[in-house]
């Protein structure tokens, strides 16, 4: 079994095999994928007050809501 190695973002699904390896298009490949982490960092968490200001805008108004427990558990 022969065997290359190349880094590609997946875009859509798609991994795009570098032009250098043409020789491989249109076969029958067996693929691995490994996930360098250090390049997929997440997303760093929101600050307290990002969140607060989040939910700052979206206030409901639920002063006359009556809650119906019957109609909640109705099926």
């Amino acid at each position: 079994m022969n065997a290359i190695e190349f880094e590609a973002v997946a875009q859509n699904g798609v991994l795009k095999i570098p032009d250098e390896y043409s020789e491989w298009y249109n076969q029958s490949l067996k693929v691995i994928l490994l996930v360098d982490s250090l390049k997929n960092v997440a997303k760093k968490s929101p600050s307290t007050e990002e969140i607060q200001a989040f939910f700052a805008a979206k206030q409901v108004d639920l002063q006359d809501y009556k809650f119906d427990r019957e109609e909640a558990n109705a099926r």
